[in-house]
């Protein structure tokens, strides 16, 4: 865990002296550990000499009721769209819940939480589990079932309101709001540690929370969970889920338990299973949207070091939202396009013009920087609908369209043309295709070697689009969250990636209006540093902002 001077921040965290990280900030003099009732107590100091403030605790979290395992067959074997997404990466978002000053209520009780958790696992029981990977063929499946997740209690020395600030997305009169990128380590010391090794995979929890109280009693509740189980839409239902079981022991109710309980078998997890006459024909495919990287990898060259990523939270208000959308639809009367697609649209006009200015400025001529630049284009689509799976589906559904446009119609098309592509390029293949797809993912003898028709080496631009998943309004505990916020971790600063998010905006709309942007959205995204140098001096990429 990272403790930053900057911040003057205290945190005080358990975990296992197994799973201790940044080892150069720590220095373990002690450890007392004490396994009683799933608590792990841990004894550390700072290299400073002084100790932190007392004990911290991790708890190991089980089913409720024990029998919810027996359902369950070892191993629990995952569906082809679970295998496109990497073991090693977790989804890690961080919920924050104020205290108000004039109440006496404790928000989020740590005793509370945990048996909200455990009740959890009743309907979520395969997450007590470990990831392994089958040697055979490399698919990732869950084993292990029983061994738990994990929720440790954290504190944090300073009031909440240490990390309000006003920002250049703000108008200059707005009040303080709380910054994500101010939070201790920008958000990560409110996260569980993760362990993104092969190791770490097969040892660690599916599922971690952290809950960090501050000073002031407020909380901060940070879940990650292995991304090979589950998207995003997934994980907020999982998230909506703890909080009204959490709501219902509120209560004091005698039967605490879900109205409409999830769905998580995963999608043709049967596959797995196939006859060697059915992999043979199933192989035979040729799918558009995947593809197998080569048996021997190319071996790595010793070129210069790219220059480093950073992450910024760029929040844009509805105004300019409802500008830009107006813009990209001037000439799409007849299919309008969303603001979604609008925005996605605007900001990678927007980045693939700084790229380019940035290879002039190094010398490049106009065509050769035009033809150096990636154009490349990654999207995730919810795939529920299509493949007609039930509502509270849980595992992976993604499938992500990928395509190019033209350096010129990037470099010099109107907004509008721009959208109209990504709006047409972004639907989803015909069912039948993406069974054989499925099918075909499925037969390969070596599943580390399918990957999406992206060519990683050499980037390009990825969106993902949260906002639409009720980040605000399903994260309900004892009230809803002031902040929701995905912090940036060396795993997602993805030089092209952009994250949407929802912003507090989200509980004011109405219940009609949930999934569509009627307020502020806050778009993460990673990109080059010297990109964004020229970015910086782009006035078109914020010139409806209005300051």
């Amino acid at each position: 865990m990272l403790l930053t001077q900057k911040q003057r921040t205290t945190i005080i965290v358990a975990h296992r002296l197994s799973t201790i990280q940044n080892a150069d900030l720590l220095a373990v003099i002690r450890s007392d550990i004490i396994l009683e009732k799933g608590i792990y107590h841990e004894f550390m100091q700072p290299t400073n000499g002084t100790y932190l403030q007392g004990a911290y605790k991790q708890f190991l979290l089980q089913c409720a009721d024990e029998s919810s395992l027996q359902n369950l067959e070892s191993p629990v074997f995952l569906g082809p769209l679970d295998q496109l997404a990497l073991a090693f990466v977790p989804i890690s978002v961080v919920f924050v819940y104020p205290h108000e000053a004039s109440s006496t209520r404790e928000v989020i009780p740590l005793k509370r939480l945990r048996h909200a958790l455990a009740r959890l696992l009743d309907y979520y029981p395969h997450l007590t589990g470990r990831v392994t990977v089958n040697q055979k063929d490399h698919t990732a499946q869950i084993e292990h079932l029983g061994s738990g997740g994990k929720l440790v209690s954290a504190k944090c020395g300073e009031l909440l309101n240490a990390f309000q600030g006003v920002t250049e997305n703000d108008k200059p009169d707005s009040p303080p709001r709380l910054i994500a990128a101010n939070l201790p380590d920008g958000g990560n010391a409110l996260l569980p540690l993760f362990d993104s090794t092969e190791e770490g995979l097969t040892r660690d929890s599916i599922l971690s929370v952290q809950h960090t109280r501050f000073a002031c009693g407020s909380v901060a509740i940070g879940l990650r969970i292995r991304h090979v189980i589950c998207d995003a839409a997934g994980f907020f239902q999982l998230v909506e889920d703890l909080g009204a079981l959490y709501r219902c022991l509120s209560t004091g109710a005698d039967v605490v338990m879900l109205p409409r309980p999830p769905c998580i078998r995963p999608y043709q997890a049967e596959l797995h299973d196939m006859t060697p006459d059915e992999r043979e024909e199933a192989q035979k495919f040729h799918p558009t949207a995947f593809k197998l990287t080569p048996k021997v990898q190319p071996s790595a060259t010793n070129g210069l070091a790219p220059p480093p990523t950073t992450g910024r939270l760029i929040r844009f208000s509805a105004i300019e939202l409802a500008a830009i959308k107006t813009e990209a639809n001037a000439s799409n009367n007849d299919r309008t396009v969303s603001t979604f697609v609008a925005l996605t649209a605007h900001i990678w006009k927007c980045v693939h013009r700084a790229r380019v200015h940035l290879c002039e400025t190094q010398g490049m001529s106009s065509n050769e920087a035009a033809r150096h630049v990636p154009r490349q284009f990654l999207t995730s689509v919810n795939a529920r609908n299509q493949l007609v799976l039930p509502s509270r589906y849980f595992p992976n559904c993604v499938l992500c369209p990928v395509f190019s446009l033209s350096a010129e119609q990037l470099l010099e098309a109107p907004l509008s043309s721009v959208a109209a592509s990504v709006r047409d390029r972004i639907e989803l293949a015909d069912p039948k295709e993406l069974e054989q797809s499925l099918r075909w993912i499925s037969a390969q003898p070596n599943k580390r070697r399918v990957q999406l028709a992206f060519d990683y080496s050499e980037g390009g631009f990825l969106v993902s689009q949260w906002s639409k998943f009720g980040m605000y309004r399903g994260a309900e505990f004892d009230s809803f969250p002031a902040l929701v916020v995905q912090p940036f971790t060396p795993i997602n600063l993805v030089d092209g990636l952009v994250y949407f998010m929802a912003t507090e905006d989200e509980l004011n709309q109405s219940d009609a209006s949930v999934g569509a942007t009627t307020g502020s959205l806050d778009v993460a995204i990673a990109l080059s540093e010297p990109v964004w140098a020229v970015l910086d001096q782009d006035v078109n990429f914020r010139r409806y902002r209005g300051w």
